[in-house]
């Protein structure tokens, strides 16, 4: 049996047809590119296709779309214990025939944006285009009663931290049209390492990468796929350094508004002692 999959998207190359079906492999590589996705579909399907014995193959015309073809041996016969009545097997063969309707622009799945958390509970926000990888950190996180706020795109964080304040900041890099280091860049015209942890999260994982990410303001970096326990464990380390920051920086106001004042006249000494002990304080906790 041959089933053939066709669009009418960018279409590839010829010089990038046989790279596409390596894992983390697209067409479009750049971190800003018009769609999303991690470069993983094709590199999977072709092994699962291989699996049972088939090929995957492709012919594709840059702008005009592509078509993939993939094989599948028939079975001579049903597997023993197989008791499926043979009206079910006309149907489905006529659905596999039939042409299949294609939406313009299917809507993506979304999962709610926010989550019911106690009160005070530290809030994240959570950005990638991917909607699963979206449900797969809620998933983690919610059940860890952290108050969490979902955003598929740059532009969509970039609007949500105007408006809210947020104790840390989840950031995808790859995503179509403002990539995470952009949207990390802008973020760090406002707001230091300190006032916002943003811990990178990417299919990424290359040391040049790495270093990328924390030259454009990261506080931390995780490589997908992200194991539970660790993305845990580095989000209540930052959560706690975010705390220890906070209280130095409201002792640091209490000292400024402690001027040192003279019993006798009223005014303010100015001996040298007291302003030099101020400046090594703040110095060292700024």
């Amino acid at each position: 049996i041959v089933v053939s999959v066709s669009d009418t998207g960018i279409g590839i190359p010829a010089e990038k047809q046989e790279r596409i079906f390596d894992a983390f492999e697209q067409a479009d590589a750049s971190i800003e590119r018009q769609y999303g996705g991690t470069g993983l579909g094709l590199a999977v399907t072709r092994q699962l296709v291989e699996l049972h014995g088939g090929e995957l193959r492709l012919e594709s015309t840059p702008g005009e779309g592509s078509v993939f073809s993939f094989t599948l041996k028939v079975a001579e016969e049903a597997p023993e214990g197989d008791r499926r009545p043979a009206a079910l097997v006309a149907p489905v063969s006529a659905a596999l025939a039939a042409p299949v309707p294609v939406a313009e622009e299917a809507p993506a799945a979304r999962p709610v944006t926010a989550t019911e958390a106690p009160e005070g509970a530290p809030r994240i926000l959570v950005v990638d285009d991917d909607p699963i990888n979206l449900q797969v950190l809620h998933n983690y996180l919610v059940a860890e009663h952290f108050d969490l706020t979902m955003a598929s795109s740059g532009d969509e964080a970039l609007r949500l931290l105007g408006e809210q304040t947020f104790e840390l900041l989840l950031l995808d890099i790859m995503m179509p049209r403002m990539s995470g280091y952009e949207v990390c860049r802008t973020i760090r015209e406002q707001l230091s390492r300190d006032e916002l942890p943003v811990i990178f999260l990417s299919a990424k994982n290359r040391p040049t990468d790495r270093v990328t990410g924390f030259e454009e303001g990261a506080n931390d970096y995780l490589a997908k796929p992200i194991a539970r326990s660790e993305l845990l464990a580095r989000v209540e380390a930052h959560l706690e350094l975010l705390e220890v920051h906070r209280g130095q920086l409201e002792e640091v106001k209490a000292l400024r508004g402690l001027l040192p004042i003279c019993c006798v006249c009223k005014k303010i000494r100015d001996d040298g002692g007291y302003w030099n002990q101020l400046e090594v304080y703040i110095h060292q906790h700024s």
